[in-house]
């Protein structure tokens, strides 16, 4: 015979039999907890996209037009012309930067440092 347990008529049961039972309920109650936790805490967390840093002097280029003699300012000569930008900020509030010379387009991420612009990756 390969089974080396004796036939259940010929254990008679013992006053410790629940106490195992119990015991080994608990133990294998545990282990299941236990590895559910493991489980849940190696699951792959959903992750966010990065964000964008914020820049408090950063925005995008939503506007440019001429300002001086373009405008009919009296007395104002063609030298002394400006580009005015306008920048909508990422706090979403507008600054107006006035330039000589045009060096962004509409659309452009720009740092504002002043009435300085520069481009922003």
């Amino acid at each position: 015979m390969l089974n080396d347990d004796p036939p259940p008529s010929e254990t008679p049961p013992t006053p410790e039999s629940p106490r195992r039972f119990r015991d080994e309920t608990l133990l294998v109650l545990l282990t299941v907890v236990a590895v559910a936790g493991i489980a849940l805490i190696n699951v792959p967390h959903e992750t966010r996209p990065a964000t964008p840093e914020l820049c408090a002097d950063c925005g995008e280029v939503i506007g440019i037009h001429e300002s001086g003699s373009a405008e009919g300012t009296p007395g104002a000569a063609a030298s002394e012309a400006q580009i005015v930008i306008d920048v909508r900020m990422l706090d979403g509030s507008l600054r107006t930067v006035k330039q000589n010379a045009r060096n962004v387009d509409i659309g452009d991420h720009v740092h504002v440092n002043g009435n300085a612009l520069s481009s922003r990756s």
